[in-house]
């Protein structure tokens, strides 16, 4: 990557700059180092790491990119290393989360039995993403692929030709890590890897549809790129009523700030596409600490970046933080954007009628990512990786050990629904932020906005205490809490906003929170079904009904009908009267919304006479 530059310093401020960076190397050092609470695992023999992207950084910010990160060992004092313990828990290989970890910390089965079909949609081929996950199974015990327990084709849907293999743009760990975590958390699903030729907006909409096609039930992308660069294509291609799209909201933190270290910054200040689409689950990512018997002790939002990265620190070494932040462009949908109820306020976000970017997160730190196995020519290695990738098909499996979609059009609306009326479905994550003032990973209490403004005027020598400055007065937004528009603050903000920061209840970097068990994936839509009569004749007029069940406290608030031969109707109505002037087989589709936005598409043949 190119050096970052850091634009208005002041020849005054120079030495300022160079003395606050200097002191800020054993500082920040100090601040990313991860100790455990007291409830944690037994003190052991410490290991440094830092986190490196698995793929190549696109030189524009523009490209869509993969959100995987992996742990690389460094000795202790190494600019932005953490601390691990080896043998500790999690007690999967290399360090990172077991099968089993996964399973104790989100409180689910991942032997039972299910007929889903995950897929994963990434790009390039990776000609050992079979025997990487057959060495995956093997270490834990599951039972060896079968071609219907695993099956890779190209963006057609064909088993060959497949994608060349780009050793420039190595894709490869990326790869194995999605059909490592989908197996991980559900042992019986089918999965379906698709590969599209190149990260290209056309390639990637038309895998997207492939995936859909043939069958599959969820679809995990753990990529995306800046929304306002993505074509009309690949939007259609992430809406799909009744499957299950889950996106990572990005690497780089709130708006994507930390691209703000390098010149060419397209990226900045607009979160990340496809997790700002309305039609999907956009997933966000934690840290996370155990028990000495792996159960959570403590979850929070994933940011290894903070004060010390705002002047790209280390040079070239991006730290990680969970992406997200209002979108500019997508209208929330209903299900997200109106209050359904008390116990649940979208204004506090700030995003206004617009789409907040994460619904739902999982772990996605690095720090303990999931132990995960990847073959060169010549040879394998476990390793540890994390980022919103992983967190992306965690959750899509989880969906998929939950049954699915179960109907709904956009699941999402059931992850808001279950919040409200069963709070106990998720963990509330209250601590952290995905913004520039972060938190203190030591102490896992939120970074003050007072002290955050601090350490901004004795990094920079700006004489400001705005993130929000340090660009140029609202050019490039590091931190939701402060002021947009002015490059300094007189009067601190004295509280973080939701927006980028962890709160009790909803927020922005963790939307509900985190599961504690598959409840919060169930269904909440409206039951329905379409009955005819069994005789329809044409030019005579035929009674149609609609049964709806609306979820408790909930009731119905519109219908559509389509009833295959051009004509629809619209209203309330859960009965109606159509007269077909021609004999023919037609596809009657209702279309019921209930009073929580949530929407379930219902479709019966009939036969005219």
């Amino acid at each position: 990557m190119p050096k970052p530059t850091l634009r208005r310093v002041t020849s005054r401020a120079r030495l300022r700059l160079t003395v606050g960076v200097l002191a800020l190397l054993g500082s920040t050092v100090a601040a990313v180092a991860t100790t455990t609470p007291a409830d944690a695992a037994p003190a052991r023999t410490v290991h440094w790491a830092v986190s490196r992207p698995t793929c190549a950084q696109p030189a524009d910010p523009a490209t869509i990119r993969c959100f995987s990160d992996k742990s690389v060992d460094v000795p202790k004092g190494t600019p932005g290393a953490y601390a691990y313990t080896p043998g500790a828990a999690p007690t999967g290989a290399a360090g990172g989360l077991s099968p089993n970890d996964l399973a104790r910390i989100y409180h689910y089965n991942r032997a039972a039995s299910v007929s889903q079909t995950v897929a994963i949609v990434d790009w390039y081929d990776n000609p050992y993403a079979l025997r990487d996950l057959n060495h995956y199974d093997a270490h834990y015990g599951l039972p060896t692929e079968t071609s219907r327990s695993f099956r890779k084709v190209n963006q057609h849907g064909n088993a060959s030709p497949l994608p060349v293999y780009n050793s420039t743009h190595d894709n490869r760990i990326e790869i194995s890590l999605d059909i490592e975590a989908v197996r991980a958390v559900c042992n019986k699903c089918r999965i379906l890897l698709v590969e599209a030729s190149s990260p290209s907006d056309a390639n990637l909409a038309l895998a997207e549809n492939t995936a859909v096609r043939l069958g599959a039930d969820e679809v995990s992308n753990s990529w995306g790129g800046p929304e306002n660069h993505v074509s009309s294509a690949l939007r259609s291609a992430v809406r799909h009523p009744g499957v299950v799209i889950t996106a990572s909201t990005g690497d780089d933190g709130w708006f994507g700030w930390d691209w703000a270290n390098y010149p060419e910054y397209a990226s900045d200040n607009w979160a990340s596409f496809p997790s700002t689409s309305p039609y999907v689950v956009a997933v966000g990512g934690t840290s996370l600490s155990l028990t000495s018997s792996g159960a959570r002790a403590a979850e929070w939002v994933w940011n290894n970046n903070g004060p010390g990265d705002s002047l790209g620190f280390p040079a070239g070494t991006p730290l990680g933080a969970s992406g997200g932040g209002c979108s500019r462009l997508e209208t929330a949908s209903g299900w997200q954007g109106h209050d359904q109820q008390a116990g649940f306020s979208y204004a506090t976000i700030g995003c206004h009628t617009h789409r907040s970017a994460t619904d739902i997160a999982a772990v996605a730190d690095p720090a303990t990512g999931l132990g995960m196995f990847y073959s060169s020519k010549s040879a394998g290695h476990w390793i540890r990786v994390g980022g919103t990738s992983l967190s992306s098909p965690v959750i899509a499996a989880m969906y998929a050990l939950a049954g699915g979609s179960g109907g709904s059009a956009y699941p999402a609306a059931s992850l808001y629904v279950n919040h409200v009326k069963h709070p106990s479905t998720t963990y509330d994550v209250t601590l952290g932020a995905n913004g520039y003032c972060g938190h203190n990973r030591t102490t896992h209490v939120a970074t003050t906005p007072a002290a955050c403004a601090q350490s901004v005027s004795d990094q920079t020598g700006l004489d400001t205490n705005n993130p929000n400055a340090i660009y140029g007065a609202g050019n490039d937004l590091q931190d939701c809490t402060f002021n947009h528009e002015g490059d300094y603050v007189t009067a601190v903000p004295s509280h973080p906003q939701a927006q980028c920061t962890a709160t009790a209840g909803y927020d922005g970097p963790t939307g509900v929170g985190t599961p504690t068990s598959l409840s919060v994936f169930h269904d909440t839509s409206p039951g329905a079904t379409i009955t005819t009569a069994k005789t329809i004749k044409h030019r005579v007029t035929t009674t149609l009904r609609g049964t709806i069940h609306p979820v408790s406290g909930a009731h119905v608030a519109a219908v559509s009908w389509s009833f295959g031969d051009g004509a629809s109707a619209h209203g309330t109505a859960a009965t109606v009267h159509h007269r077909y002037a021609r004999a023919g087989r037609y596809t009657v589709t209702m279309v019921a919304e209930d009073s929580l936005y949530q929407r379930v598409y219902r479709h019966r043949t009939v036969t005219v006479k």
